[in-house]
């Protein structure tokens, strides 16, 4: 039994040193063959956590937080069913394509664009890690006791306008992308979005905004029926 175990991990071993050594070359390829297989997935479960952190000496309030945790599944490409939670607010959340549903306690209604940061939209998520940027190899790990392979994107000012159109983007900000993918699957295993930028020229006396959000993915394939609410 114990000489069963040693092979094989000899072999994840030996696997894993093959993969390092053709990294660098791999990342693109790698990565963009793990979000075609995620587009096809039947569901997923995914659990985001984001913050958002202002600091500057001359900001009236002092620094400013905000949290943000939210539950959910997905039916790739374009359905979301969220649960959302921030401070003492809970929302219940619908969104196929570009349409959004709102349930704040009361019942169901159609809503603008709701501000969910990468969750804008349905494809929002690992859509942001399409744009320019080279993709590059970033190590291996173990999440959840399963190998990954690691791929990160450094994002200028200008990388970062390209995945928020609708947003304004300070030409000092600097941001990263780091996903984890299953070494022997290639389905994404969770996606870390670092953002830093300047936030002098919002007039509010706060020297820099940092965003961060991490989105966990799991149960990759387990079917999800996601509806427009009644």
């Amino acid at each position: 039994m114990r000489r069963g175990l040693a092979l094989a991990a000899a072999l994840v071993l030996v696997a894993s040193a093959s993969v390092a050594w053709r990294g660098a070359d791999d990342a693109s390829a790698r990565l963009s063959r793990s979000l075609a297989k995620m587009d096809a997935l039947a569901g997923v479960r995914l659990t985001m956590d984001a913050t958002v952190a202002a600091t500057g000496p001359a900001a009236p309030g002092g620094a400013l937080e905000t949290r943000v945790h939210i539950d959910g599944v997905q039916r790739p490409p374009d359905r979301l069913r969220l649960a959302v939670d921030s401070a003492d607010r809970h929302l219940d959340v619908v969104v196929i394509g570009q349409r959004t549903w709102v349930d704040e306690g009361s019942g169901s209604h159609q809503s603008v664009r709701l501000a969910l940061g990468p969750l804008r939209d349905a494809t929002a998520a690992l859509g942001f890690a399409h744009g320019p940027g080279a993709p590059r190899f970033a190590g291996l790990g173990v999440l959840d006791g399963t190998p990954t392979y690691r791929v990160r994107i450094d994002l200028s000012a200008g990388d970062l306008a390209a995945r928020t159109l609708d947003q304004d983007v300070s030409a000092d900000a600097r941001g990263s992308i780091e996903l984890e993918l299953g070494l022997f699957d290639d389905l994404v295993r969770s996606q870390v979005v670092e953002i830093t930028e300047s936030g002098s020229d919002l007039g509010t006396g706060l020297a820099a905004v940092r965003t961060r959000y991490r989105v966990d993915y799991r149960e990759h394939g387990r079917p999800v029926d996601i509806r427009e609410p009644e």
